[in-house]
């Protein structure tokens, strides 16, 4: 919640002032001679208990506290973290750990076929609702593919998101090929229209050679579509 106040005695200058409900810093934001209170209520916004849970859990990981599972990678890398709330924002780690597989007795789960970093954003996420990379363009598609794996839903979600805002000219093409392979279909139709807007400027780079060459089915669609935005041609009078 953010409160505005502005002063009462209209004689004097004063300011709208906004408070945060969570720790009720002031902050500055115009002068006003305005008289009264203005309340503005965000309910999309965390309560104070709310934040520091989610504060507190996230210290948790990062401290490693009490962990009772640990994943090993192929650098001999160990990350831990705790069953419950693993379980919690996964049905796969929920059956995991409650299945009669090794991992639910010695609790250490051998991890080969994912980027300790990737898979770290992952589990921050489990604990915070926040992957603090998420918008980093090497991380992005990999995270996606692991909370694909692992069932996670709303991070698939926020993950779609950043990729529809960082398409260019430089990736439409593997985005195309990347969202066809899942598949992604809504990602994928935002990728074919980026790609047919900027037809012209694409079909003279070097990826479109690859383009044709390694994925030649995607490619002939992605030339019906071109060709049906030409105008119709025009008969030929004999």
């Amino acid at each position: 919640m953010w409160c505005y106040c502005s002063g009462w005695d209209l004689t004097e200058t004063y300011h709208l002032i906004k408070k945060n409900s969570v720790d009720w810093n002031l902050t500055l934001i115009c002068d006003s001679p305005i008289n009264g209170i203005i309340l503005w209520i965000d309910f999309g916004t965390n309560t104070a208990a709310e934040i520091n849970i989610l504060n507190g859990l996230g210290e948790m990981f990062n401290k490693q506290t009490n962990c009772d599972v640990h994943f090993q990678f192929q650098d001999l890398e160990s990350i831990g973290a705790h069953a419950n709330i693993l379980s919690t924002g996964s049905p796969v780690f929920a059956a995991m750990f409650r299945s009669s597989y090794l991992e639910s007795k010695s609790r250490i789960v051998i991890i080969d076929d994912i980027d300790p970093e990737v898979f770290k954003q992952l589990l921050i996420f489990l604990y915070t609702g926040k992957a603090p990379r998420l918008k980093e363009k090497n991380i992005v598609r990999p995270l996606y593919e692991v909370a694909d794996k692992y069932g996670v839903l709303i991070l698939k979600n926020e993950c779609i998101k950043v990729l529809q805002t960082q398409l260019s000219t430089e990736n439409v093409i593997d985005i195309l090929v990347w969202s066809h392979s899942f598949p992604l279909p809504n990602l994928f139709e935002i990728a074919m229209q980026f790609f047919l807007e900027n037809s012209r400027e694409l079909c003279s780079q070097p990826q479109w050679m690859s383009f044709m060459k390694n994925h030649p089915e995607l490619c002939l669609q992605a030339n019906q579509r071109m060709a049906a935005l030409l105008p119709p041609s025009k008969k030929r009078a004999i």
